[in-house]
Order: structure tokens, then sequence, then C-alpha cells
């Protein structure tokens, strides 16, 4: 009906459709009520009247299909497309598009080779895309292509990326054990609006936190290759790009910070500069566990992207996305192939394409400074904490407190993923609130940043489980925590305090200098060590609880107690489905920690100074996390090595 009302003339066919599909309906439910086996018959015949009405729409009026022919081996993991060994692949035109259409090879001296996803340029004229040839690494490569016949021009082929780089990776490789470094894989390549490519790398020399991979990123280059930059610093894999007709790339985020180990693949956008990291869907909801290969519908504002399962997310249900309802929950999402549903599916990035012209969105001017400011921290403008902190009094709030998460580079040989925290964390230090709730202060760039909404006392009341982005010099605003995305600011009545002054540099906490890393045996266990043990040591310790610091098999005596007998308060980041909505304030951390209630009253309260008050709750704010450090030997039949569980080193950021 719509189609009809929309082209008219165009989709001649329409009425007739709609005819059969009310005789076919009749049908249906006659034979429901009959229970008779003709009911599967119409059920057949609902599906081909679908796909018949379908292709019949005007928008699909063309004559090749450029696709991805995948080869023997399939493809892998969402971790290990890099490493998949498959071959006899081809970039593949199919004309007419139709069953029994010719299928020609797009680049057939490449074939033996393994192909990963491509994007066609906006005139038609060009494909870009990822290959490699056997037992190689990935590289980003073009051809040009006649859009009347369908084949590649003669001479056209050129590689975008080599592997000039690769040196270094090998230097690091044989210096560490980590059994997944390898040579740099460029991937997932798209066109962007003004000429630009954008892809993605583990040139980012990552590691994956519970499986044997290696982590992309995002990174743009120049059309001849040259000037390539990394534009986003994930600490877990981000892929399949694609551009919005806004402007923006959407693209695939990985990512599990402080909510369950799964089912978090979400859908992010960002800038083509770096700037603007932006939610768009799907991270507050385990419902399909991934989502992937998001593109904008053209004309519309609605996104249409592939539901699949959580280390396979690239196929599955095809899937409509719209995010103006709200960005959490499944009210947004309209599934279009619901004979697919939501189940676990092998994994291909097989997405046809029609070969011809096609709208070139919007093009974003860079948003972020040249120059000296590309030293510069990021802004953030704070209009009204109070906004989505339900049930905290106006007041309360004092300070913001920023965090981050760190990735784990290639060259810090150890343990990833130990303990309820998947995350080592880092803390950068606090900005005033004003008694309105309003605050103005810097923001490292180019680091994994979240907040925390803090008293007096530096004890956490609310909590932001994710992260962002900010390039050098970028600034950005946000009406307050948690509020809904699409709310309008406050009209308020005066002018907010924060904006009466310049952005405010990152305070330290009370006994810190600067940035550090949250690290239990430089943070937690001196405090204990010197205000405990004389009660919490020995066969006769107090309440049957030791706080001594003696290594376990991959923590310590009092860590392990700590949590065996409920001290401490958590967000649980083991694997599973929890956490994924946002938490009230006050669910989790300080001000539910046993431990911090205790150290508060007397006798333990005597004698603790401010600063190890703070070292507690903060690392029980960060979410417990045992290690500030990916390097060194973790296991316990090593503690006499020189490397075994080392502090973090000092944090040194650009100024």
């Amino acid at each position: 009906e719509d189609t009809i009302k929309t082209y008219g003339p165009q989709y001649p066919d329409g009425p007739k459709y709609l005819d059969r599909l009310s005789k076919l309906e009749a049908e249906q439910s006659a034979a429901a009520k009959a229970g008779t086996n003709e009911l599967e018959k119409v059920e057949i015949a609902l599906q081909s009247l679908r796909s018949e009405a379908m292709f019949a729409h005007p928008e699909l009026n063309f004559d090749k299909l450029l696709f991805l022919k995948t080869g023997k081996g399939g493809y892998g993991h969402t971790y290990g497309d890099q490493f998949a060994s498959g071959t006899k692949g081809n970039l593949c035109v199919l004309s007419p598009v139709r069953p029994g259409g010719k299928v020609t090879e797009l680049a057939p001296e490449l074939a033996g080779g393994r192909f990963d996803r491509f994007d066609l340029s906006f005139d038609a004229k060009k494909v870009v895309f990822g290959y490699k040839k056997p037992d190689d690494r990935y590289r980003i490569c073009e051809v040009g292509l006649d859009p009347e016949t369908g084949k590649m021009v003669p001479g056209s082929l050129r590689r975008l990326t080599s592997s000039e780089s690769d040196s270094a990776v090998h230097a690091i490789a044989e210096n560490t054990k980590q059994y997944n470094v390898r040579g740099y894989d460029d991937m997932d390549p798209i066109y962007l609006p003004d000429g630009r490519f954008m892809f993605v790398s583990t040139r980012c020399a990552q590691s994956v936190f519970c499986a044997p991979g290696t982590v992309t990123t995002l990174y743009s280059m120049d059309a001849d290759g040259k000037n390539m930059r990394r534009i986003s610093q994930g600490p877990i894999n981000e892929t399949a790009p694609s551009v919005m007709n806004d402007g923006r790339v959407i693209y695939t985020r990985w990512e599990y910070v402080d909510k369950g180990l799964g089912n978090g693949q979400a859908l992010w956008a960002i800038h083509p500069d770096g700037s603007g990291s932006d939610h768009v869907f799907k991270n507050n909801t385990v419902w399909p566990a991934g989502m992937s290969c998001a593109r904008s519908i053209p004309g519309s504002p609605l996104v249409i992207a592939i539901g699949g399962s959580h280390h396979f997310t690239a196929t599955g249900a095809v899937i409509l996305v719209d995010n103006r309802r709200t960005r959490i929950g499944e009210e947004p999402m309209t599934c279009i192939t619901p004979e697919i549903g939501y189940g676990c599916m092998d994994h291909a990035p097989v997405k046809p394409f029609p070969l011809r012209p096609r709208v070139k969105p919007v093009l974003v001017a860079a948003l972020t400074p040249s120059g000296d400011a590309k030293k510069k921290p990021g802004t953030l403008f704070v209009q009204d904490v109070y906004q989505g902190t339900t049930g905290i009094e106006r007041g309360r709030v004092k300070y913001l407190r920023v965090m981050g998460v760190l990735p784990w580079p290639w060259n810090e040989e150890g343990m990833g993923w130990v303990g309820p925290d998947v995350h080592r964390k880092r803390v950068y230090g606090i900005a005033k609130v004003h008694e309105d709730g309003s605050a103005h202060f810097e923001v490292p760039a180019e680091e994994n940043v979240f907040f925390q909404a803090l008293d007096e006392n530096y004890m956490m009341l609310q909590h932001m489980p994710t992260f962002l982005n900010m390039m050098p010099g970028e600034q950005r605003s946000c009406i307050g925590c948690h509020e809904p995305r699409r709310t309008a600011p406050t009209v308020v009545a005066a002018r907010p305090k924060a904006l009466d002054y310049p952005p405010q540099p990152l305070a330290p906490l009370p006994g810190d200098t600067g940035p550090r890393a949250i690290h239990y045996l430089t943070d937690v266990q001196p405090v204990l060590d010197k205000r405990c043990l004389s009660c919490h040591s020995g066969d006769k310790a107090a309440a049957g609880l030791v706080l001594t610091g003696e290594p376990t098999e991959s923590r310590n005596v009092s860590y392990e107690n700590l949590f065996g007998k409920g001290l401490v308060s958590y967000m649980d980041s083991s694997y599973g489905r929890a956490h994924y909505r946002p938490e009230p304030p006050l669910t989790w951390g300080s001000h539910r920690s046993k431990l911090v209630a205790r150290i508060r009253k007397d006798p333990c309260a005597a004698g603790i100074t401010e600063a190890e008050f703070v070292r507690i709750t903060t690392w029980n704010d960060a979410n417990v996390p045992f290690y500030g450090t990916y390097g060194g030997k973790k296991d316990l039949k090593d503690k006499n090595e020189p490397d075994f569980r080392p502090p973090p080193a000092p944090v040194v950021l650009a100024k």
C-alpha cells in the first residue's frame, strides 16, 4: 500500500498483489481452522508473493548486482576473520539479476586469494575491498569498473595499503609469547563523501581480552592511501563501517564496560574526523545478541542492520531500526525477515549491492581544530548532572570523576580477563560540579573515557557503563546523566554557573598527583597492611577475615577474602546478560560496600587518612579490578620472576 501510494504508475501491479494477498490470507485462515495440509502450501505461496511484490519495487529496477563469493572455508568468529584460510572467492557481478543470470568474476587475476567486505563508489565506477593472498595479511585494494559492462577496467587494480610497517610488528612478536601477534590486517574499507577512505585495522596492535584474536579499530586515509590516521580508541573490536545519510559513519562496537561479558555488540556512529562518537542503538538490550552491517536507507531516518549472534554478528535477521522512538529496549526494532529470527548462524560478509550510482551522503566538515590544537584535550559541558540521576537530591553531587578503560597492547605479555571486571581502569581526575548541577571541564583526548558522579566524600552516586572518545580540541555537551537522548535541555532561569568559567583542568583526587591506573596491589593492599593487619592476620584474625597480601593463583589473600565474605559491591561483568539496562544511582559501588561502611566506623576508622580512604573507594567504584596493567607474569608459578605482577607504569598524557 505504501509503495502504491508513493510510486503510483511506476508500481503497476501493486493492486494485483494486494488482491492476491487478501485471497491467500483467507485461505490461510480457513486452512488453519480446518487443520488441513493446505496450510503449508499457502505459507509457501505467501512467501513467493512477498518476494515478487518486493522485487517489483521501482527502486530495485537495476540489471547488475555486485556481490562477494566467499569461496571454500567460510568465515569465522568476529575476532578471527583475518585468520580465515579459505580461498577461491572473488568479487562478482550478476547480470541480469534473476535466476540463471550470468556471473562474472570482477578480478580474475586475484582468484586464489581471500576477499573481505567491499564498498562501491558513489558514481559506481570503482570498488574498494579487503584482500589477502593465502597465508598473508589483508590489504586494502581498489579496482575501476565499467558500469555498462560490469567488468574491471584493465590496469585499474591498485593496492592502497602495504606491509611496510610489519617489521615493527615482527619485532614485537619476537619479544612476547602472545601467540596472536601477527602482521597488520586492513579490512572493511568504505568510501567517504570527500574521496577519502575509512577502514578497520589491527594497526592499533591490541589483543582481545578473552580469545586468541587481534583487535580492529577505525582508521582513515587519503584517496592515494597516504596520511593514515587512527580515529577511534576502542579496547575491543570495531567493525563494519558505513556512511550514513547525514555524513556520519555507523559501525559495530564490541564492548563490556561494567556490564555482562556477552551480547553487547551495538551500533555507534562517529564523524569522519573521529569526533562526535555517539551511541545509535543496542547498548542497552541483549536481543539480538549482536548487530552489524548497518546502513542508512536513502531518503529515510531509518537504519537497516543484521541481527546476529554473540560471535557471528554479520549474518542473521534483517532489522529496521528507528532510534527516534528510543535508544533503549527493543521498541525501535522491526524484523523484516521473521522466518529467520535471531538464532546463531554461520558468519559471512556477503552483502549484495546494486551496481549503479547512488546519492552521495552529506559531507561533514572536520569539527576538530588543527595545528597546535592537536595537542589539546577535549572539553565537555554538562548542563545539569541531576537530569537522569533519579533519587539523588540536589546538592549531593560535588564532583565528576573522569575514568577510562585500557586496551591490551601486543607488547605486554600477560593475562587479559581476570576477575569480575574485564578491563584495566585508569582515573584521570575530578571536576567540580556547581550548585546548579552544571560542570565544564577538560577531558583527555583519544582515550576511552567514562564519568562518575561523586558526593563530598568522593564516593560514587551514579556511573556511566560505556565509554566515549574525544578528539584533541573537540567540544561537546550533554544535558545530564543517563537522560533520554532526545530530551530537550531544561529551560533554566539563569545561565549555568559552569559557563561563567573556562573549562577547568581535571584536579587529582586526594592523595594523587595526576592520572594513574587503578591497581589493587598499590592502591588497596598498602592501606590494609598499614591499618588492618593488627586485627586481620594470623590464625585468630578478627571475624575470620585475613587481609594479608600473600599471592594466590591469580590474585591475593585479602582480595579473595573480601569477595568471599561479600564485603565489596560491584557490577558483575562475567559472561551473560547482566546489567545492560541502565542501572539507577547507588546500585553498586562504595556506598553499597560493607568494607567501606566498616572502615568509616571506629575502631577501623582510627588513623585512616582521607587519601587512604579515597584509594579504597575509588578502587571499589572502578568495579574492583585487581590488576592495573596487562604486562608481566601473573601465574603464581612465576612469583620469583622479576616481572611477576608488576605495578603499572606512570601515566603520561599529551599536553
